[in-house]
């Protein structure tokens, strides 16, 4: 099931939480300071070679005559360098 911004409000979040439900929220650039952290935990990570970290990545490809689109997703449930890990 697909979400749009009302999604992402703690209210609505710790409710899906709570009744057993999952979800992966993207990150945008208005989360500036989280943003870094979470770019700097997978570089971290894989300059050493995720040692401890063990992401799983997948890559998405969308193309059409007018543009080329490349998403990568890196995924883990390892945050313990992370901040605030609950929110």
């Amino acid at each position: 099931m697909a979400l749009d911004a009302r999604g992402c409000q703690h209210a609505i979040a710790e409710q899906i939480v709570d009744q057993g439900g999952e979800y992966i929220l993207g990150l945008k650039g208005n989360q500036r300071h989280r943003q870094e952290a979470v770019d700097d935990f997978f570089t971290g990570a894989t300059a050493a070679n995720c040692a401890g970290v063990s992401p799983d990545y997948t890559a998405e490809i969308d193309r059409d005559p007018d543009r080329l689109a490349v998403r990568l997703y890196w995924i883990s449930e390892t945050l313990c360098t992370l901040s605030d890990t609950e929110r």
